[in-house]
């Protein structure tokens, strides 16, 4: 199984991601803002198991996505976990943004389960439809 951070300020979309990660055996991992995602980053460099990728909303309060990405830049021990921005921001420009500070791939709201699945099988040992193939 893999340990995956999902970051969202709506509670929604961190269910949404949640049920789909869980349903294909992943642990999942929740912060709702971008100063949570990187405490938890944090302690899984020291302490606890690392996450194997994270989907981090661009938008919340606190620190946004971007923000995050700028953090990890400065931060080896931080930067090992693939940063997947998600958000409502589809237009080239976002993307391109995204990518030139970090970011390891780019899903737009409402996030597709297929396009997901392609990210877990860039990032994660899972199988062809998503599952993790650890365990």
């Amino acid at each position: 199984m893999a340990r995956i951070l999902v970051a969202d300020d709506a509670r929604v979309m961190r269910m949404l991601l949640r049920t789909w990660l869980e349903r294909l055996n992943h642990v999942v991992v929740e912060a709702k803002n971008g100063t949570e995602v990187l405490g938890l980053l944090r302690d899984a460099a020291t302490t606890a198991p690392p996450f194997e990728l994270a989907f981090c909303d661009v938008h919340m309060p606190g620190l946004t996505g971007l923000q995050v990405l700028d953090a990890l830049r400065g931060d080896q021990r931080l930067g090992q976990t693939p940063i997947v921005l998600v958000t409502t921001l589809g237009h080239e420009v976002d993307i391109e943004r995204g990518m030139q500070r970090g970011a390891a791939a780019y899903l737009t709201k409402p996030v597709d389960f297929n396009a997901l699945v392609e990210v877990l099988q860039r990032f994660v040992k899972v199988d062809r439809h998503g599952r993790s193939t650890k365990t």
